[in-house]
């Protein structure tokens, strides 16, 4: 019995181990603070094949030097994306952007699109980012596209419908525009031709019984043309 309990008490005794596991918890503590995880980035390149280069907006520092992390290329720029459309936000080079490292090598499926096998054994790796549309909103714009239109807002309101045309809403007026032409004043020139329109009769030439209401109209439609 007192042999047992001897050898429980040695089992017991953590002191021994101590440095042990203080040594392993700074190992595993170093490993996983070498893992790409998420940062801020900052766009400094838009490409033709709608990537980006990001710049690491935090620097690293090693014993007492401080190194900027290159240019990271060709970064996948994810959007609000379903198979019914997606909503987008218009970035510009100079802004911030939320970056993830992906667990695993995705290359060949963002070519193909096709789940499979990743091809290398890359892990949480640097050349694995992808950039999340999430930066520094200002409540003072809007800027968004979902499914062929568009709507943008700094000191105005505007939609644009593909390349058919747009709707702007500014403290100039509301001005409508499709396939190039200007709807409100189509209809603000049509008025006035009824306006001014005459008929002629055996007792001479005179307005439209109703050209003052046409007229009156226009002008209306002049107050909130922009």
């Amino acid at each position: 019995m007192d042999h047992i309990l001897q050898n429980w008490s040695a089992l017991m005794d953590t002191s021994q181990s101590t440095d042990f596991n203080t040594i392993l918890d700074e190992a595993i503590a170093s490993q996983i603070s070498k893992l790409n995880t998420s940062f801020m980035g900052q766009i400094k390149a838009i490409n033709s094949n709608d990537t980006i280069s990001i710049q690491p907006v935090l620097k690293r520092q090693i014993d007492d030097e401080i190194f900027t992390i290159p240019i990271i290329e060709d970064v996948e720029f994810l959007q609000n994306y379903s198979s019914d459309g997606f909503s987008a936000s218009e970035f510009k080079i100079g802004d911030y952007l939320l970056c993830v490292a992906l667990q695993r090598d995705h290359t060949d499926f963002f070519d193909t699109l096709v789940m499979d096998v990743a091809t290398t054994k890359r892990s949480f790796n640097i050349a694995d980012i992808v950039a999340l549309p999430f930066g520094f909103p200002s409540k003072e714009k809007l800027n968004t596209k979902i499914k062929g239109w568009s709507a943008k807002s700094t000191t105005s309101i505007k939609l644009n419908f593909a390349d058919k045309g747009f709707f702007e809403l500014s403290d100039l007026g509301l001005k409508i525009e499709l396939n190039g032409v200007n709807v409100l004043e189509v209809i603000s020139q049509s008025l006035a031709a009824l306006g001014s329109a005459t008929v002629t009769t055996p007792d001479g030439v005179f307005p439209l019984d109703n050209a003052s209401a046409f007229t009156n109209l226009k002008s209306q439609i002049d107050k909130i043309k922009g």
